[in-house]
């Protein structure tokens, strides 16, 4: 009890610091987060806002598939539905009402503008058991966040890590594009995800451990020998385990041989995949090798039509969200891939 009133609380706060327009829209763009994603960007032109105390969202909000509700509005009887497997929440536009799933009925609006209904937030959010703040995001922008209880950050840690995306989506916007999906003819990007050294493989195994997406970790001898469960948890979840070697590496042969004996030693096999900067792969032969200066980050992967290898770093989870938000197409690194370093005849 005590918890719930502690987040009612934040939500008031929340609320009440945020100043919404009572008509019209001023920003252009706005954003729906659910949980730890921005899975939405929606225009200036649908803007929440608040009427007598009342915050109201359009309800294209609500249709959210991670949660299992769907929102439609019914034009020829005036009314929308909101829809989960369970429950159900009709609004009466003309007579300002709704009514749930056991026929029980009260008063609340929801209020039809610019052929956009509009639903009070707090009332559908609670109703089927989320958790609603409205705050502001980078750059002043407004952003509606629902939760199930899955999430990991509280609304004071989400709001740093959005910035990435919003940038983006906003310069997409402001450059003519739409901001969630590619422009014009443009195909969604091909991308390999790769992570270099045991920081940032250990964090996109991590925002990887509940989907399937491939991904190919690179470590050096000494990373490998110094973090063996690590190297073991990679093979063991599928993910191809490559060579690579330190900046300054004078004997890169002997480093790689040494990255193999250690692989052997504590997960039970070699590999033949590294990934090597141009300079570094002069002379080295037997392995697949990867062109390191070919890693890009998520930022230009999602510009080019080309196929890309993208780098994971600390911001892995909302790169991941940014690739998805387009509809990427993530592929395992393989000898045929496009990156390989031809060893001179």
């Amino acid at each position: 009890m005590k918890g719930r009133i502690l987040h009612l609380m934040v939500v008031i706060a929340l609320l009440c610091a945020i100043t919404l327009p009572a008509s019209g829209h001023t920003s252009k763009l706005f954003f729906v987060a659910w949980n730890d994603t921005l899975p939405l960007t929606l225009p200036g032109e649908v803007m929440p806002y608040e009427q007598d105390g009342t915050v109201f969202v359009p309800h294209t909000i609500f249709d959210l598939t991670m949660d299992g509700i769907t929102a439609t509005f019914h034009a020829e009887r005036n009314t929308l539905t909101l829809l989960s497997r369970s429950q159900r929440l009709i609004f009466d536009l003309t007579e300002g009402r709704v009514t749930d799933e056991n026929g029980v009925t009260r008063q609340a609006q929801c209020i039809l503008r610019d052929s956009t209904a509009f639903v009070p937030l707090e009332l559908c959010a609670n109703y089927f058991g989320l958790s609603a703040s409205l705050l502001k995001g980078a750059n002043d922008y407004t952003v509606v966040r629902l939760t199930n209880g899955q999430e990991i950050y509280d609304d004071a840690h989400f709001l740093p890590k959005t910035e990435q995306i919003i940038a983006y989506r906003v310069d997409g916007y402001e450059g003519g594009q739409t901001p969630d999906l590619p422009s014009g003819d443009q195909l969604p990007p091909t991308v390999y995800l790769t992570a270099f050294g045991v920081e940032h493989a250990t964090i996109a195994m991590d925002v990887l451990s509940n989907v399937t997406i491939p991904l190919t970790v690179f470590f050096t001898a000494d990373e490998i020998l110094e973090n063996p469960s690590l190297v073991r948890t990679a093979s063991a979840k599928g993910y191809m385990v490559g060579l690579t070697v330190g900046q300054g590496e004078t004997d890169v042969s002997s480093a790689l041989r040494r990255g193999n004996d250690a692989l052997r030693l504590v997960a039970g096999h070699k590999t033949l995949l590294a990934c090597l900067t141009q300079e570094q792969s002069q002379g080295i032969e037997g392995y697949c090798i990867m062109d390191r200066d070919l890693v890009v980050p998520t930022t230009t992967a999602m510009q080019l039509e080309v196929e890309s290898m993208v780098l994971c770093t600390d911001t892995c989870r909302l790169d991941i969200q940014m690739l998805t938000v387009v509809n990427a197409r993530f592929r395992p690194l393989r000898e045929t891939s496009p990156f390989r370093i031809i060893p001179a005849a």
